[in-house]
């Protein structure tokens, strides 16, 4: 499209206009759009790690959202992409996103689309090289409205602190068939600390299980509960209670999403903390490091 222009993480935009945006595709109305403060949007905005907007001229026409561990190391869930109604089918989103696959091809990008939009967003994102891995893996969604409350669980856990044996972190993944002969100690310790939230389990001063997460800035609104692990040889309830009883004090006001791989046992702990299956609502699909299609 002529005169189209994508601008990266800036406030370069009128509030008015992602206003209209959202009015075209019937995500909001005039009576909030009154209602809310024209600040709101730039602070809806920063709460992502990285955004971009597509104007042509001035008009602001599209936007995509993500969220991303730290330096953008492993993963990255591209949040959504959004094009006013009148600009649709106009290359406004491939543009969007082939600017956001620039930046994040080496990284495992996840995303989650409505079920009445997968068709469609299945040909487009599979442009893009996502896949739809529903046939794999179930979804989960935590409204952020059941807010939490805590219980004491016997077991001990350490947040946001590299207190792991590399051994015992080895053992951990091993033990879920996670091959680690070809990573080094280092990357290991890495792959905790580029989360936005980890937190690990002892029994006994073992380290026996790990929980991983990816949230917006501030913990403002959405939060990826990337991965939960736990030996083997403790994989009891009583281990995976204690990292999400552990990770809802730090996040259940906010909206948090997994992908569960099918068949894991998951399901039970997850409901448990109210989490429910929204596979039917919605799908997952993933885009895998260097499949990247200009």
């Amino acid at each position: 499209m002529k005169n189209l222009t994508i601008i990266e993480n800036s406030a370069d935009f009128k509030p008015s206009d992602f206003d209209e945006i959202m009015l075209s595709i019937g995500w909001t109305t005039p009576e909030i759009i009154s209602q809310t403060p024209s600040y709101a949007e730039y602070d809806m905005f920063r709460s992502y790690d990285y955004y971009l907007v597509a104007k042509i001229g001035d008009k602001a026409v599209g936007i995509l959202q993500a969220t991303c561990d730290k330096d953008r190391f492993d993963t990255a869930y591209f949040y959504c992409v959004v094009v006013h109604k009148e600009y649709q089918r106009k290359g406004v989103a491939r543009a969007l996103l082939r600017e956001f696959n620039k930046k994040f091809s080496h990284t495992i990008i996840r995303t989650i689309m409505p079920k009445n939009k997968t068709d469609g967003a299945a040909l487009f994102l599979a442009k893009f090289g996502f896949e739809n891995i529903s046939k794999n893996y179930d979804l989960y969604s935590r409204s952020r409205e059941l807010g939490f409350e805590s219980k004491k669980i016997n077991v001990e856990i350490v947040e946001n602190l590299p207190d792991i044996g590399i051994d015992e972190y080895k053992d951990i993944l091993n033990s879920n068939f996670i091959d680690t002969d070809d990573i080094n100690s280092t990357l290991l310790y890495k792959m905790c600390g580029v989360y936005h939230y980890y937190a690990i389990a002892k029994i006994d001063g073992k380290s026996v299980g790990i929980i991983t997460a990816i949230t917006d800035r501030d913990a403002f609104a959405t939060t990826y509960l990337n991965s939960i692990l736990v030996h083997k040889d403790y994989a009891d309830n009583l281990v995976y209670e204690a990292l999400l009883v552990s990770f809802l004090k730090r996040f259940s006001h906010t909206t948090i999403w997994a992908i569960v791989p099918k068949k894991q046992g998951l399901d039970v702990v997850l409901k448990n903390f109210g989490f429910r299956e929204n596979s039917a609502n919605f799908t997952p699909f993933i885009k895998l490091p260097n499949e990247f299609k200009h």
